[in-house]
């Protein structure tokens, strides 16, 4: 929501929202997704994944996951939309009457139902649940389907378990699943970790300490939006000005660096053609291995600052 303008006299108001150009995950589905050669199905459970992830992580439910209620966008990238029903999840906030309950997550055509539809409950798990079926159901009806143009099925059969404790606990578990599946499948070249090891190490080298408890970015478009922003504002120079900058693109907390030496522009230009001409979970994994390495900076908090 960009605005809103609420005219009280005559009881009306107008919100300014996002226009989305794009398609119904249905029909995107079952006419964008190509049925062979492609990690389409992949790119798309991801990014609805780490979507439900960052509203649970705000503490909303979102409780009518349906097909009219994901969008996926000309470029691909999936919009959730309609919170009419939902909610901040708060202990017993969760739990529903049984008629309201039963009018928010009845589906037409569902394989299976929760555990919880029974015990009048709805959490994230049960968000968890419907968006696992969805997905499922419309994969299988996609023209040509085969299980190997899907890398997550032990990940989605486990979201659709009907009792919750047999689920993932949230939906950032689902996440660190992403990683550990993807990383045997993972061909590293020596040309990925020549690039790879010469940012990292020279990024690492700048970073001298933490001043705080270290907080990172860890979604790759986040940090591939950021290096994008570093070379924007360095157009004109071989070497990036501000070494903060840099590795302010990663980390988010504060810490202290070294102004020199200068990180040439073109090392950060190859870098993110490498990165952004990865796969998803590579850019993931790329980026995990990267806070990893940072991580181990020692932290050095300023004792003025303490409050005792």
């Amino acid at each position: 929501m960009y605005n809103y303008y609420p005219f009280e006299n005559v009881q009306t108001g107008y919100i300014i929202m996002e226009y989305i150009q794009g398609k119904r995950i249905d029909e995107y589905m079952l006419e964008d997704i190509q049925p062979f050669g492609s990690d389409d199905l992949d790119n798309l459970f991801i990014q609805l994944v780490e979507g439900f992830n960052y509203i649970e992580k705000h503490n909303i439910v979102h409780r009518d996951i349906r097909e009219g209620n994901i969008l996926v966008d000309e470029n691909g990238i999936v919009k959730i939309i309609d919170f009419g029903i939902g909610k901040i999840a708060s202990g017993d906030d969760n739990r529903q009457n049984h008629d309201s309950l039963r009018t928010e997550i009845n589906r037409d055509g569902l394989d299976r139902l929760p555990q919880e539809y029974y015990q009048r409950e709805y959490t994230s798990k049960t968000d968890m649940f419907y968006l696992g079926e969805l997905f499922n159901r419309l994969m299988n009806k996609i023209n040509l389907f085969t299980e190997d143009m899907f890398s997550y099925r032990d990940i989605l059969n486990k979201m659709m378990e009907s009792k919750p404790e047999e689920r993932y606990d949230n939906f950032e578990e689902i996440i660190n699943e992403f990683s550990k599946t993807k990383f045997n499948e993972l061909n590293v070249t020596e040309n990925d970790k020549r690039i790879y090891q010469k940012f990292s190490d020279s990024l690492s080298n700048k970073l001298s300490f933490f001043t705080e408890k270290p907080d990172f970015i860890n979604d790759a478009n986040i940090f591939i939006s950021n290096l994008e922003k570093v070379l924007i504002k360095n157009l004109f120079e071989d070497y990036v000005q501000d070494n903060f900058l840099l590795i302010h693109a990663v980390v988010n907390s504060d810490f202290t660096y070294k102004t020199s030496p200068k990180e040439p522009i073109e090392d950060v230009r190859e870098f993110l053609e490498w990165l952004k001409g990865s796969s998803r979970e590579t850019q993931s994994l790329i980026l995990e291995n990267l806070i990893s390495k940072i991580s181990t900076k020692p932290i050095d908090y300023d004792l003025a600052e303490l409050p005792f």
